[in-house]
C-alpha cells in the first residue's frame, strides 16, 4: 500500500519497495488477484451508492489484507503489541481489524476522486478551517503537517473546498521500488488527486529548490512528519508514544526559510467518512513541530489503529534509553 502523501519519499518508499518487490516477484496468481482488485473490484464499488461502496470495500478488503498479506498484518500487530504490551490481545485484534478496515476504504478512496467535484467532495470527507485560514500565508504560503494516520489521499479535497494545495512525495514514474503495474496504479492516484488538489506535486526527483519557490509564492503545501531522516537530512529524535522517534527536521527549516505558517492536519474516522481539522501551530517553527507531535501522539493514542507506520515501527521508534532520560532532564535544567 502506497500513501501518496509522504514528506520523506525514501523513508516510506524503503518499506513500500519491500511490498512492491514481493508482488513483483509474485506467481502469475497473485498478479491475477491485484488486477482483478483494481481494476474490476474497485471501479465496480466506486460506481455503487457511496455508503453501500465503503460498507462492502471495508469487509471485503479486510479478508483481502488478511488472507493475502498475512505478514503485513502481522507485523502491524506486533508493533501495536510492542507499545501498548499491556492491552487485551481481544483490544489489539480490534485495532488491527479496524486499520485494515480503513485501508480497504482508503483504496476505494482513490477511485471515488475521479467523481468528486465542489459540489459533493462533502459526501466522504469534510473540513474544519480555523479563523483568518485565508489571511494567514497568503504572502508566504502554508505546510500543512500531517502523519501517516487515517485516510490523507482525501486532502486532495482542499482543491475543490477552496483552498488549493501540493504535496511533496516519492517519485513514481521509473521508480525502482515499484513494479509496472504498481506505477500505473500510482499515476492513476496521483493524477485525480492532483487534479483536485489544484497545486504542484513535487517528488524526490525534482530540484527541492521547487518546494522554496512554491511557498514563497503563496502556496501551500502537504508533508508528512513521521518519516526517518534520509543520510543528507539532520534526525531529531522526539518523545513519542512512551518512547522515542527518530525523525528527518526538515519541516521546521523550511518553514524556517520560507516564513511558511505550520498546521497539523487532523484526520479522524466517522464512519466512511474522515473528518479533516487545520490546527494553527506555534509561529516558531521547532515549537509548532513540537506541537504537531505531540497532536499526533494524542490522536494515536485515542485511535491507535489510525496510524499506518505499526509496522514499520523498528525503523523510527525505540524505547527511551538511560542516556535519553539524562540528555532530557539535563534540557530542562538548562532551560529552566
Amino acid at each position: 500500500m502506497f500513501n501518496a502523501i509522504s514528506g520523506n519519499p525514501n523513508s516510506l518508499g524503503n518499506w513500500f519497495g519491500a511490498l512492491g518487490t514481493k508482488m513483483a516477484n509474485g506467481s502469475h496468481r497473485m498478479t491475477l488477484k491485484r488486477w482483478l482488485k483494481y481494476s474490476v473490484a474497485l471501479p465496480f464499488l466506486a460506481f455503487l451508492p457511496v455508503r453501500w461502496g465503503y460498507a462492502l470495500v471495508s469487509r471485503l478488503g479486510r479478508w483481502y489484507f488478511f488472507r493475502f498479506h498475512s505478514d503485513w498484518v502481522e507485523h502491524y500487530r506486533q508493533g501495536l503489541k510492542r507499545v501498548f504490551f499491556a492491552t487485551p490481545d481481544t483490544v489489539i485484534d480490534a485495532w488491527v481489524k479496524n486499520h485494515f478496515d480503513m485501508m480497504a476504504r482508503e483504496e476505494l478512496d482513490v477511485f471515488y476522486l475521479k467523481r468528486l467535484n465542489e459540489a459533493n467532495y462533502t459526501d466522504i470527507v469534510q473540513f474544519e478551517f480555523p479563523n483568518a485560514f485565508d489571511a494567514n500565508g497568503q504572502k508566504h504560503g502554508k505546510i500543512i503537517v500531517i502523519g501517516h494516520a487515517g485516510r490523507t489521499i482525501l486532502l486532495s479535497a482542499l482543491g475543490l473546498a477552496g483552498h488549493p494545495c501540493g504535496v511533496f512525495t516519492m517519485a513514481v514514474e521509473g521508480n525502482p521500488n515499484l513494479d509496472r503495474f504498481l506505477q500505473k496504479y500510482l499515476a492513476f492516484k496521483m493524477h485525480y488527486a492532483m487534479r483536485n488538489m489544484k497545486g504542484h506535486w513535487i517528488t524526490d526527483q525534482d530540484d527541492y529548490r521547487k518546494i522554496f519557490r512554491v511557498l514563497k509564492s503563496g502556496e501551500s503545501m502537504v508533508i508528512t512528519a513521521d518519516v526517518a531522516a534520509t543520510r543528507a537530512e539532520k534526525e531529531v529524535i522526539r518523545p513519542f508514544c512512551g518512547g522515542e522517534i527518530s525523525v528527518s527536521n526538515g519541516i521546521a527549516r523550511l518553514a524556517e526559510k520560507t516564513k511558511a505558517q505550520l498546521y497539523y492536519g487532523q484526520l479522524m474516522e466517522d464512519g466512511f467518512r474522515t473528518k479533516i481539522r487545520l490546527i494553527p501551530l506555534n509561529a516558531n517553527p521547532n515549537m509548532a513541530m513540537d506541537e504537531a507531535f505531540e497532536l499526533l501522539e494524542n490522536d494515536i493514542q485515542k485511535s491507535p489503529w489510525l496510524w499506518w507506520q505499526w509496522n514499520n515501527l523498528s525503523n523510527i521508534w525505540r524505547e527511551k534509553t538511560q542516556n535519553s532520560v539524562e540528555n532530557a532532564q539535563e534540557n530542562e535544567r538548562t532551560t529552566s
